[in-house]
């Protein structure tokens, strides 16, 4: 049985490979987040300044290894723009994802169906598991080149 302390222990170390994980994949960005773990839920809290951020902030959590639910209460601080300019951006979101999608099954074939791909502001991220290194590379450099995609944010697994 585990003591309350090495169950507290394995919180605390979520915690911190969500907050390397975040600070890695999004940078200074992520400073504003502060990370909150119970089981295999996370909580995410702060105030961002970026739409972008929010978003890839739960994809990159969800990509941490014991991480099955995350808890996306992030902020951000300095809208831009109106309600009009939200729904404008959700779908030029949606029309990216929709490219970059088609630009993976077309490149790595049937492997593109286990790539999740968010987008945020040409922000894109990959998330799941392809089986190899070589198509965890042709994956990243697809979307990179995907019209519109201005960063690519890699959290691809591999297989081998």
């Amino acid at each position: 049985m585990l003591s309350p302390c090495a169950a507290g222990g394995d919180a605390v170390l979520t915690e911190l490979k969500v907050k390397a994980a975040l600070l890695e994949k999004l940078g200074t960005d992520a400073l504003g987040i502060k990370v909150a773990v119970v089981g295999d839920k996370v909580t995410l809290t702060g105030a961002v300044s970026k739409r972008s951020t929010e978003e890839l902030a739960e994809e990159v959590a969800r990509s941490v290894e014991g991480v099955k639910k995350v808890d996306n209460r992030l902020e951000v601080v300095a809208s831009g723009g109106q309600a009009g300019g939200n729904v404008e951006a959700e779908a030029n979101d949606s029309l990216l994802e929709s490219k970059v999608k088609m630009a993976l099954a077309s490149e790595i074939g049937r492997h593109a169906w286990n790539v999740e791909v968010e987008a945020t502001d040409g922000v894109v991220s990959l998330r799941g598991t392809v089986p190899d290194a070589q198509r965890r590379e042709i994956a990243v450099k697809t979307a990179r080149d995907t019209k519109g995609v201005r960063k690519v944010v890699d959290l691809l697994k591999t297989a081998d």
